[in-house]
């Protein structure tokens, strides 16, 4: 059996606001992405969080090396993420189609009020 650590993403690519993330009473995001096939990227995890102040959505953007936007998702598993519908470990997941021989070099993830 192969083992698949090609496959997953270096997370220091990835860009948070944490700042952010704080006011909206996110305590963090377990983040983790990998290649899916040739043209495409998974970007899942869950939202971890005792006390959510609102409800928000959750976006991701891939760029490439030249800071160009290569590809944008919003939350794959639920549109808007609500307190009242919320628990700690929500998960979430997104999907990005990436053209051929594109070098991914930054994915945001964005947190926005709904």
């Amino acid at each position: 059996m192969k083992k698949c650590k090609k496959r997953l993403l270096d997370l220091s690519i990835i860009d948070r606001d944490y700042e952010t993330e704080k006011e909206y009473g996110v305590e963090n995001l377990s983040i983790f992405g990998y290649l899916v096939d040739e043209d495409s990227i998974a970007i899942c995890g869950e939202i971890i969080s005792s006390n959510l102040k609102n409800v928000f959505n959750l976006y991701c953007r891939a760029y490439d090396k030249d800071d160009d936007l290569v590809d944008t998702d919003e939350n794959s598993l639920t549109y808007s993420i609500n307190p009242n519908a919320f628990y700690s470990g929500f998960p979430f997941s997104f999907f990005l189609s990436v053209p051929d021989n594109t070098m991914i070099s930054r994915i945001e993830i964005e947190l926005k009020y709904d």
